[in-house]
């Protein structure tokens, strides 16, 4: 096979791969952030403020790549790869070379323990206090974006799998500050 089928068909794997990943986060989140409107009973036209928060808590762990990239590991081959492509304006490989590359970065700041605990702190304050429906459609598409990521690799690996607690703590934490 031609070197340029095996790349084109490399480029489409990636492709489909970047918008999976993404298709995944927003699908848990579209029924989660419904989930909220119904308990919490926002019947009315202005509730679209949770949902555009929702879509930008989604995206936004994304971030952690590019923290890592950036200022982590700079030094990395696949970090050197990212920052080449968004010198040239490439965007769209960037974040391709980011998530096929994904399984690379494992201190990832908003993966870790003490990030969980803030997060679900800083969630729940902004749920019972803030009464701002785009801060709480990002902090709670957030934070389902990071329990997410947690089940993937849970079911990915059960038997090894060092967080199981804290998967279903995350859990319990999301299903109540949806009420």
């Amino acid at each position: 096979m031609a070197p340029q089928a095996v790349a084109g068909r490399q480029e489409k794997n990636y492709t489909e791969r970047v918008k999976k990943e993404i298709t995944t986060h927003l699908l848990f989140a579209l029924p989660y952030l419904l989930l909220v409107m119904l308990f919490n009973r926002y019947f009315f036209l202005g509730v679209w403020p949770l949902f555009l928060g929702g879509v930008i808590g989604t995206l936004l762990p994304y971030a952690d790549h590019f923290i890592y990239v950036y200022y982590l590991a700079p030094q990395e081959l696949s970090s050197q790869r990212v920052m080449s492509y968004l010198k040239q304006k490439q965007l769209w490989p960037a974040l391709e070379t980011m998530i096929h590359t994904s399984h690379e970065r494992s201190s990832l700041i908003f993966h870790t323990l003490l990030f969980n605990a803030v997060i679900a702190i800083l969630a729940f304050y902004v749920v019972t206090s803030s009464g701002s429906l785009f801060g709480t459609g990002i902090v709670l598409a957030f934070y389902l974006h990071l329990v997410v990521d947690m089940l993937e690799h849970y079911l990915a690996d059960r038997q090894n799998y060092p967080g199981r607690a804290i998967l279903v703590a995350n859990s319990i934490a999301l299903l109540l500050l949806a009420l």
